[in-house]
């Protein structure tokens, strides 16, 4: 028993830590870079994390239901992660020189960060799955450190180089360590048949989250790189939030998976369900501080659009209950109605930023994530109320 808390623990800590460093690598990269810079990285990641999603083909919900170490499906998987992400890396390069100029280390770090998430979250979730939690989460914090101390070393030690080349040899290592932990295990012969095909509700919801991220570029095409970059910057600000969901995510689903009975399951989702509901209403009341201390550590002057520091934090909170809440329905089998309510979310929210963004509104705009996300926990806590527990849940592919 002392092992387990030890173990819970232990991922606690590290998901905090991960997410700490994600965040103050966010704000020494938007520091040391103007905001228009800042907006094209954002931007150039907005176009990765779309592609993301139409490449991933739901392989990091899918890994986590892994539970044979070196089987022939888990290989696939861990073959797909190689693949796909070298075509994402080349993919957002191509989209991003196209569509915002002549290429640079700006978008070459985006490219690689883009690479890096996509191949590094399946091998975490396929870890998971395994019950490797601690090797994960070990990996998690490594992730998340190594860019923080490079830019933050190369800040004191080499002002004047290029930050965003430094990141980009950062990302790249991320991948290749990923990489080569799992030589030995790859299983290219059967990656169409085990990895590319099924999973096509898993493959849609990944798509639908990922278009979210339409809203960086078309704040970005319609009032320009300075309020796309301050509207990105709250959204990186906000960010580090989705590092603690995937940590209650990976260990929800495979312990709900693993029960034997509807009664187990039950007690397992409210021993999590109820804390977290309580720590994100009391995160929620805190959140209006953002309006002063989030341009402070930006570097940016006071204004009355820094109200969007507030949405979009309240926006990752609310975003943190809907995958908790998902995760509770991938286990009874209703992978479906996640993936139309995510669907119907997504494409209201997108309306809303576009309405804004077209009619010259930042406020309208910013508005539209925070809109998207209430409207999909409303309706995944109303189908969760729907779709009860039923006997041992099955895997499905």
């Amino acid at each position: 028993m002392t092992s387990g808390n030890g173990s819970a623990s232990f991922s606690l800590f590290s998901r905090v830590a991960a997410a700490a460093c994600q965040g103050v690598f966010l704000i020494l990269l938007a520091r040391t870079a103007n905001l228009a810079q800042f907006g094209i990285y954002s931007t150039t990641c907005a176009i990765g994390a779309i592609l993301i999603g139409l490449l991933s083909a739901g392989l990091p919900n899918r890994a986590l239901q892994i539970t044979e170490p070196k089987s022939s499906i888990g290989g696939s998987y861990l073959a797909a992660a190689i693949v796909l992400s070298a075509t994402a890396f080349l993919a957002t390069l191509l989209a991003s020189a196209t569509s915002l100029g002549s290429l640079s280390w700006i978008m070459v770090s985006a490219a690689a960060f883009t690479a890096a998430e996509l191949q590094n979250n399946i091998a975490q979730s396929y870890l998971y799955g395994l019950k490797k939690n601690k090797e994960a989460d070990i990996f998690t914090l490594l992730r998340r450190a190594l860019p923080l101390a490079a830019i933050a070393a190369a800040s004191v030690l080499r002002p004047t180089w290029d930050k965003f080349a430094i990141i980009s040899g950062c990302f790249t290592l991320a991948w290749l360590a990923g990489a080569i932990r799992f030589l030995g295990q790859y299983n290219f012969k059967s990656l169409h048949k085990n990895a590319l095909r099924g999973g096509s509700n898993y493959w849609l919801i990944n798509i639908w989250t990922m278009l979210q991220q339409l809203d960086v570029i078309l704040i970005n095409a319609f009032l320009g790189s300075h309020l796309s970059g301050l509207y990105a910057s709250a959204v990186r600000l906000a960010s580090p939030v989705h590092i603690i969901t995937s940590l209650i995510a990976s260990r929800l689903v495979p312990n709900l998976r693993h029960a034997e009975s509807s009664s187990e399951r039950q007690a397992i989702w409210e021993k999590t369900y109820k804390p977290l509901r309580l720590a994100l209403l009391l995160l929620a009341a805190t959140s209006p501080a953002l309006f002063w201390i989030a341009p402070m550590l930006f570097n940016a002057d006071a204004s009355s659009q820094n109200f969007v520091y507030v949405a979009t934090f309240c926006a990752a909170l609310l975003s943190l209950l809907c995958q908790i809440l998902s995760a509770c329905l991938y286990t009874k089998n209703q992978e479906a109605a996640v993936q139309r309510l995510t669907r119907l979310s997504v494409f209201t929210g997108l309306v809303i930023v576009s309405i804004g963004s077209y009619a010259g509104s930042f406020t309208v705009a910013a508005l539209g994530i925070l809109c998207s996300q209430l409207i999909l926990a409303w309706s995944l806590t109303k189908s969760n109320g729907t779709n009860r527990w039923t006997g041992k849940a099955e895997a499905s592919s």
